[in-house]
């Protein structure tokens, strides 16, 4: 027996000599991507133990640093500029607005016009239509025109803010500035309006009424036959902000809601209803959010909930909410406290990051149940962190980035949801892994006591409670220890059973493959003729709710009033010898080609003083090539005639009067119905002033609008193209493999191409709203496929198959979990009465279902495909392969009393060690310094060969 044991003693130390060396080799030869994760994974098992450990602490110190950063909401303010928000921050307009709000100030009191305005005055507005449609040509419809007009002043006088004080005036009249309409109802009465045709749509006395009647059908080329709209204006002397300017709007709407008319429909408008109306809609979709809440919150609860009540974590899933709304209130609370204000659009944000932290509970969750119920609790701990931490982690800091580099930005309202929700992001993340990873540890001392996870009192297994009543099997049963030690074996979630032997095999077939890369080509082919058909802007019928009474002007305005656009002005912001032949023939041809492009139909409705001023010249001086001074000489004149009288506040004279130091002249626009032709008049007049030699710029109090539709595609793809570089960065650091960090990226774009294409077709165009959401497509898209390629690296399948199976088995169900808790909650807010909730909903829909596509059924088939190959073990020509190292020919060891074979499942992990030393799971391990040897089995065993040390 001493020579049998010594013979196979020496046949033992070798095979652990070999082991050995077999076990330092791949420690050395380990990929870069191996070695990262292992020491990330390795750093967050010391760190799960850390934690299980100081449970309380950790609960306790996030909780109170949370509620105390949300102090900072008693700073809250809010942006309600709908300017500043939903236009760019270096728009050229703006400038352009400053330079001519300086060279040609307007004094609302004194001096004012409507078509001259550079920053607009405090407005109401109204569109007239027949109830029974038609047209509004005649008297008793007129007449109520006239009605409504005494009306509304007597309503704002009663209100304390009259109408006749606070109008805005002008110096050819005596009174207030007067609707052209209006004035021509009072000055020949409703019937001789009706009787008597007049010029459209330059009037007699040269008053451009284009706006003042819409629908019109025309006599001949030029005189009104009939018309279906009227537009009444009214204009006050206040500015925007002034308190007096708001009291007024508001009785205006109050005189339009109030007045009873049998026979005109009224749609009122004023300075302050897109704002108004913009921020009533937000208030109107909170209950929608409310109950998006309570969706997302009952089914995360319910998805993590089990009829094994022990087991069952219903109150982690209420915990986890509870970290992620704790994340929101520090994000609000801080930024609120240094300042960042809080627009409607940042109101999206919570569902969005409820969708975040519930998937990063689902994930440690996922990896809590994976763990071995014989282990200790910091045991597990530690095991969950060091599986589940490193995935959250990428995930949350691509969300983190993705969102961070949305802050580069020229519109307001997307940084500052970009710049809350990154720093919601970033506590999210912070309290996953103290606060939820402590309540986890926590709820995992329960899980060891096996105490009901509701009741919290000490129950039976099921195997122990088959005695009990089937009530008490039901509802309070559970765990699988009795008085301190393990009876049964934990249940696999039905789930994972599912996708582990149907859904990952049936995917793996070669048929549903093919199937699956036909579906995926044609998605794509799709998503890139749908991003060529995208269409850029954000409307402003866009910003309100459907049923709001500003849509209902907007949408008249557009119905009626669409054949003429804006009246643009043209500056010339700098001095010019205006009497230089020379130059009168390069402004001509200026106008002219600007008349010439398709924006401008009627080139009649030009309007330059210069122009008047040469054809007036020779009825003064004989001929109209004049020296400079002859030039300034009759200019005082020209202005003093009435038929020219309006040109006065066209010219900026020097202080000595024999310098123009700045002109404009005005073109009348044509057919602004489309987002596009509207973008394009802006460029194609910007590029035209361009070209003149001296500075001069075309501009409206509507071009701010219209700069975002020239910045936002630009803007767009400058954060997606800086998010992707960013994106592959942290793939390559977080997993550096080339074919995964390639897989995910490409992944990435064809989430970006799919979102951006699909939404055209489901008529969202590319604006401040979905450019958000492009921004957030990023960051999911990342989740979804990170999630699969971290678990697919980290599984130790033989094969791509098993691999990707595995893959599927570990983070499959929590992925499924994620995605439709999302897209539950999002539900709610695709009935939302608004554009922008709509959009969210739209976008967002199309990124978490894209995303959840992808990673649940493209991903798995293409790693499968090309995913890296398990790592082989290398053969030594003179020992063997680590196989046959590893596998020694037990029949020729074992005796009787020798060595015992013991097979175990592997979720058991059941190893003797000696007090110093612990198995390296999968490793290798010396016989010398172990009483047993750890074999990798089956796909659900592992042999376990116990070998007395003694006998060793």
């Amino acid at each position: 027996m001493e020579a049998y044991i010594t013979r196979h003693k020496t046949a033992v130390k070798l095979y652990s000599c070999y082991t050995m060396m077999g076990r330092i080799r791949d420690c050395c030869c380990d990929s870069q991507s191996e070695s990262c994760n292992r020491r990330l994974s390795g750093w967050f098992a010391s760190y799960g133990r850390f934690v299980a450990r100081h449970s309380r602490l950790f609960v306790a110190v996030p909780l109170v640093f949370g509620l105390l950063l949300g102090l900072g909401l008693v700073r809250l303010t809010f942006d309600t500029n709908m300017e500043h928000l939903f236009t760019p921050t270096d728009s050229q307009a703006k400038e352009d607005r400053d330079v001519a709000a300086r060279l040609f100030p307007m004094n609302a009191a004194e001096n004012f016009s409507a078509s001259k305005q550079i920053r607009p005055v405090t407005f109401g507005q109204i569109i007239f239509t027949a109830k029974t449609g038609g047209s509004m040509m005649r008297g008793s419809f007129l007449d109520e025109i006239l009605l409504f007009d005494q009306h509304m002043k007597n309503q704002t006088a009663a209100a304390g803010v009259p109408f006749e004080q606070l109008c805005a005036r002008s110096s050819t009249t005596d009174g207030c500035y007067e609707d052209l309409f209006l004035s021509y109802l009072r000055n020949q009465g409703t019937r001789k309006l009706v009787q008597r045709s007049f010029a459209y749509p330059v009037a007699q006395n040269r008053s451009f009424v284009g706006f003042s009647v819409g629908d019109v059908s025309l006599r001949g080329d030029r005189f009104v036959q009939d018309y279906s709209a009227v537009q009444i204006h009214y204009f006050l002397q206040l500015p925007e902000g002034d308190s007096s300017a708001r009291q007024w709007t508001e009785a205006f709407l109050h005189s339009a809601f109030s007045f009873d008319s049998q026979l005109l429909h009224l749609a009122p408008y004023t300075t302050h209803s897109l704002e108004e109306e913009f921020h009533k809609n937000g208030h109107d979709v909170v209950p929608l959010f409310v109950i998006a809440f309570t969706i997302m919150i009952l089914f995360a609860v319910g998805t993590v909930a089990l009829t094994d009540w022990v087991r069952s974590k219903p109150l982690i899933g209420l915990l986890g909410v509870c970290s992620t709304f704790l994340a929101m209130l520090s994000s609000v609370g801080l930024l609120s406290a240094i300042g960042v204000k809080f627009s409607i659009v940042v109101g999206m944000m919570p569902v969005l990051l409820l969708g975040i932290g519930i998937d990063d509970m689902f994930i440690m969750v996922a990896a809590w149940r994976r763990t071995d119920p014989n282990d200790s609790v910091e045991k597990r701990m530690s095991d969950t962190m060091q599986h589940a931490a490193v995935s959250v982690t990428i995930t949350s800091l691509t969300d983190f980035l993705a969102f961070l580099i949305g802050i580069i930005t020229v519109f307001p309202s997307v940084f500052g949801f970009c710049l809350y929700t990154a720093v919601a992001v970033l506590f999210d993340y912070i309290y996953q892994i103290t606060f939820f990873a402590a309540c986890l540890a926590l709820d995992g001392q329960r899980e060891d006591a096996n105490r009901h996870a509701i009741t919290f009192r000490t129950v039976l297994p099921k195997t122990a409670a088959s005695d009990k009543s089937r009530s008490y099997r039901l509802f309070c049963s559970g765990g699988v220890k009795l008085n301190g030690k393990v009876i049964g074996e934990a249940a696999d979630h039905p789930a994972n059973h599912f996708i582990k032997f149907r859904y990952g095999p049936f995917i793996m077939k070669p048929a549903v493959k093919v199937i699956i890369l036909l579906l995926f080509a044609g998605y794509l082919g799709v998503s890139i003729y749908g991003c060529t058909k995208v269409k850029e802007g954000l409307r402003l019928t866009d910003l309100v709710a459907d049923d709001s009474y500003a849509s209902d002007f907007l949408d008249k305005s557009d119905a009626y009033f669409a054949n003429y656009g804006p009246r643009v002005t043209f500056v010339i912001s700098e001095p010019l010898n205006y009497w230089d032949a020379s130059v009168q023939s390069s402004l001509q041809n200026l106008v002219k080609k600007i008349e010439a492009t398709t924006y401008v139909e009627q080139v009649g409705l030009t309007d330059f003083w210069l122009l008047e001023y040469i054809e007036y010249l020779p009825g003064v001086a004989g001929h109209s090539n004049v020296a400079q001074a002859e030039f300034f000489q009759y200019l005082p004149s020209f202005l003093a005639d009435q038929r020219f009288h309006r040109f006065k506040a066209d010219i900026k004279l020097s202080k000595d009067g024999n310098t123009i130091e700045g002109s404009r002249f005005f073109i009348q626009s044509t057919n602004m119905s489309s987002t596009s032709r509207k973008m394009g008049l802006l460029l194609e007049f910007r590029d035209i002033a361009a070209e003149f030699p001296v500075k001069t710029f075309p501009y409206h109090p509507m071009f701010p609008h219209y700069d975002q539709y020239v910045a936002v595609r630009p803007n767009t793809l400058q954060n997606v193209g800086i998010a992707l570089i960013a994106m592959t960065i942290v793939a390559v650091f977080m997993i550096p493999n080339p074919i995964y960090s390639i897989v995910i990226v490409l992944c990435i774009v064809s989430i970006d191409a799919g979102v951006v294409g699909i939404m055209t077709f489901w008529g969202v165009n590319l604006d401040a709203v979905s450019m958000i959401s492009i921004i957030l497509c990023i960051g999911f898209s990342v989740d979804f496929s990170a999630h699969i390629t971290h678990a697919y690296m980290a599984s130790t399948g033989s094969n791509r198959k098993k691999k990707t199976i595995e893959a599927l088995y570990d983070l499959g169900w929590p992925t499924v979990q994620s995605a439709f808790s999302t897209i539950l909650g999002l539900v709610p807010l695709a009935f939302a009465n608004s554009y922008v909730f709509q959009t969210f909903f739209k976008t967002l829909f199309l990124v978490i279902s894209l995303g959840f596509v992808h990673g649940f059924a493209v991903l798995p088939v293409v790693l499968s495909l090309v995913g890296p190959l398990p790592k082989k073990k290398s053969s030594d020509p003179e020992m063997g392969s680590q196989k046959s190292l590893k596998e020694p020919n037990w029949d020729e060891l074992d005796s009787p009393g020798m060595l015992s074979k013991e097979r175990k499942t592997r979720n058991s992990h059941v190893f003797h060690e000696t007090e110093s030393q612990h198995v390296h799971r999968n490793g290798y391990m010396p016989v010398g310094s172990y009483d047993a040897i750890h074999m990798t089995g089956s796909d659900r065993t592992t042999d376990i060969y116990m070998i007395p040390v003694s006998s060793v």
